[in-house]
């Protein structure tokens, strides 16, 4: 079997922090007690990722690459939909072979 290593010029490495920003609505109270709405800040959901390209022979760090992604999330929906929307679409972008 032949070394991997050798075959494959370059590795990858993936950090990536998911980032989740809650609704917010906000309401104030008047001095005559009247609640007024001032507000409505909608969901988002995305990441902060950091792309490392390493030597395969050498181990040394080639390049680091920042990536961040953000989208307005729909009002009570679930992020996980969102986040893995975000990953499938990430790691596509670094291999467009990739198959979820």
């Amino acid at each position: 079997m032949p070394d991997r290593r050798r075959a494959l010029p370059y590795r990858l490495a993936l950090t990536v922090v998911p980032v989740i920003v809650p609704s917010v609505d906000i309401t104030h109270v008047d001095q005559s007690g009247g609640l007024t709405g001032s507000g409505y800040t909608p969901p988002r959901v995305g990441y902060h990722a950091t792309i490392r390209v390493f030597d395969a022979a050498t181990g040394a760090l080639l390049k680091e690459l920042p990536a961040a992604e953000q989208r307005t999330a729909d009002f009570h929906a679930d992020a996980n939909g969102y986040l893995r929307a975000e990953m499938r679409a990430l790691i596509t972008s670094l291999d467009p072979a990739y198959r979820p």
